[in-house]
């Protein structure tokens, strides 16, 4: 038996790897990056990223000269109407023109170089996406009012478009700022990922070397330097197609991982910290406290003695009647109906179960959707009881989640609507992910492979955040009752299995309390 558990011991440390979470420090805003950036920079640079600088003024030329040249007629039934492709159709362009508003992640990225990032990042990124967004439904307007859709060169559409209006100097115009926007949308894409990687080895989940920050620059230049190689290397071996779907397929399970992630956080309740001369348990209401000791004192002020059963359930019951639910525990007002069935586990628990649901929920009802009728041709009732099922699956994680308590921290900002808004961002997300091609995938799959190997092969043995929770775990305290009746504290690292004891304790006296004959 003791050789089956020291067997199996480095797979039980392993998931306690994969289990641990991420702790914040107290200063957040201790960085070695140069703090310099405001608001107005982190949304021009967004902005920058999505559509880019030289563009933003061409939109607004085209958009003027555009409305002025547009022919309605071009949206009649006779040239396809509106949507010849219907909601398909447009989902299907959505999944692969996602990159387009892959730019603002630039915001992110700079989080540590801003002054502000609390006030700045949200605003930041809220304005760059509905600024891009505007500027691309109306751009898209715009060149299918001037010629027909099926008329346009997708190698490029908007110079084209006035070529064939006869503007050609129009389409001068367009391609110079084309030019210009795509040398912004580098620019800023190479600005982001040395930061990303740089934030990775700062954590120890990569290789230390790119950690190291110019001195005088205060840039990650190790990272700049190898990852713009590789990225010229990679738009020169690949097509533009392929790249597109390759960024757009990243980008959405990036983003569905991260609607996950918000769920979860909303509903974890944070990690207790002990601080000398604070109590241990941050969550009790004063007021609680209060009416608690007051219970166990007489009028005398000497202590009740409680010797009957029924008078420990009567404070049991007043006491959950009383206290106040903490964060990721199930609500007071559904504790009637739940309670059984989801009462008794650990807060954030059932949360983090109902995500995993909801997850593999939005797979497989898309799956349905999409692939039901033709590849795997199933019958229309059992694509119906698949979907009604998958649905179902959906909705009841949704209101499970929406019956815990989540955190109300109104000092930052916080995404709303939780768990709505991410759960359909992850239904949304995973349908357009379905969209595409299955060469797509394919790479895809070969690229996450290559990112496993690096994380289970360096990043979570080398992870700082490992190594501080096993030097949290190197030192046990154990309180020894003296014969005097006093209580001390002593205090000795915890040995390996294998090692011998240490011979003798070092006491640490944290007070004397009398013990209760």
């Amino acid at each position: 038996m003791a050789a089956c558990q020291r067997a199996c011991s480095p797979a039980v440390r392993l998931c306690q790897k994969l289990n641990r979470l991420k702790t914040l420090e107290d200063d957040m805003m201790a960085t070695s990056l140069k703090r310099c950036l405001n608001t107005l920079d982190l949304t021009l640079m967004g902005v920058g990223g999505m559509v880019g600088s030289g563009l933003m003024c061409v939109i607004v030329f085209v958009l003027v000269f555009g409305f002025i040249l547009a022919e309605p007629a071009n949206w009649s039934q006779q040239e396809g109407g509106f949507a010849p492709f219907g909601m398909s159709g447009i989902l299907a362009g959505s999944a692969t023109c996602f990159y387009a508003f892959v730019g603002f992640d630039v915001i992110a990225s700079s989080s540590e170089e801003a002054k502000n990032p609390q006030k700045a990042v949200p605003i930041a990124t809220a304005v760059s996406l509905g600024l891009a967004a505007v500027a691309y439904i109306l751009v898209s307007t715009v060149l299918t009012l001037l010629v027909p859709w099926h008329t346009l060169d997708p190698d490029s559409a908007l110079s084209d478009a006035f070529f064939r209006r006869g503007y050609s100097w129009a389409g001068i115009v367009v391609v110079v700022g084309s030019i210009c926007a795509m040398n912004t949308v580098l620019l800023c894409n190479l600005y982001s990922l040395p930061r990303i990687v740089y934030a990775m080895a700062e954590d120890g989940l990569f290789f230390s070397f790119f950690a190291r920050v110019n001195p005088v620059s205060k840039v990650p230049v190790n990272a700049i330097i190898v990852f713009g190689f590789i990225m010229a290397i990679i738009a020169l071996i690949f097509d533009l197609q392929a790249l597109v779907q390759f960024l757009s397929i990243g980008t959405l399970l990036a983003y569905t991982f991260v609607a996950a992630s918000i769920i979860v956080l909303r509903f974890q309740p944070e990690k207790a910290t002990i601080k000398t001369g604070t109590s241990s348990n941050a969550n009790v209401d004063p007021s609680l406290a209060r009416s608690e000791s007051q219970t166990f004192k007489e009028e005398s002020g000497e202590l009740k003695q409680y010797e009957s059963f029924s008078d420990k359930l009567q404070l049991v019951e007043r006491t959950k009647a009383t206290e106040r639910r903490s964060v990721g525990q199930l609500r007071a007002r559904w504790d009637p109906y739940l309670g059984r069935l989801v009462g008794d586990f650990e807060p954030g628990e059932v949360v983090a179960f109902c995500v995993l649901i909801l997850l593999v929920s939005s797979v497989s009802l898309c799956a349905v959707v999409i692939f039901g009728s033709k590849p795997l041709e199933l019958p229309l009732w059992s694509s119906s009881v698949l979907i009604v099922i998958f649905s179902l699956a959906f909705v009841i994680s949704l209101a499970l989640i929406w019956a815990h308590e989540p955190q109300r921290n109104t000092k930052t900002f916080q995404v709303p609507c939780v768990p709505l808004t991410p759960g359909v961002s992850i239904l949304v997300n995973v349908f357009l992910m379905m969209k595409l091609s299955a060469m797509t995938w394919i790479r895809f799959a070969v690229w996450i492979g290559v990112g496993i190997v690096v994380y289970f092969g360096y990043g979570i043995w080398h992870s700082k955040e490992g190594k501080r929770e096993l030097h949290a775990a190197d030192m046990a305290a154990r309180y020894v009752v003296l014969p005097s009746g006093s209580l001390v504290e002593t205090v000795q690292s915890v040995q390996p299995e294998g090692q011998a004891e240490p011979s003798a304790l070092s006491p640490a006296p944290t007070g004397d309390f009398q013990e209760k004959r």
